[in-house]
């Protein structure tokens, strides 16, 4: 048995297992159960017991696997969730962060205060002046108005 658990080899230490069933030696069987718990899988063990009437014999294997299944279950769910947890606190700074970023950017604005979010044409404003107000002279600017010799 001892050899089978320093071989680290999973076959050898499930045929020792049988031999011991195929032999009758109940005690043997538990034993190497017990120096051998590294490599046999439960499954092995639990078909064994059940097809040879070992149930009492490898009960102890069964109890032990089984807690440390549901160890091995609780760290990774451990894990995950503080993975989970990370990720969700990362999207919220990155979403804090972009709505930060939009309430601090002033809008693009087209004439008139209109807001053109495709980026199309915009009408222009005409500068200040270039049409007449009602009692103000025709064209008070030089450059505005007629060219020269055009009429």
């Amino acid at each position: 048995m001892e050899t089978a658990a320093e071989s680290k080899k999973e076959d050898l230490a499930e045929a020792l297992l049988r031999f011991f069933v195929d032999q009758g030696q109940r005690e043997c069987y538990s034993a190497c159960l017990y120096i051998c718990y590294d490599l046999i899988r439960p499954d092995v063990v639990l078909e064994l017991s059940w097809r040879c009437n070992l149930m009492n014999f490898a009960m102890p294997f069964m109890v032990q696997s089984i807690r440390d299944i549901g160890d091995k279950l609780n760290a990774v769910s451990h894990k995950l969730d503080e993975t989970l947890k990370k990720q969700a606190e990362e999207e919220e700074k990155k979403k804090k962060h972009l709505d930060e970023a939009h309430t601090h950017e002033p809008l693009v604005m087209g004439p008139g205060g209109l807001y053109n979010p495709m980026g199309g044409p915009q009408l222009l404003m005409p500068p200040p002046g270039m049409y007449p107000t009602p009692g103000a002279p025709a064209y008070p600017h030089p450059g505005f108005g007629p060219a020269p010799g055009f009429f």
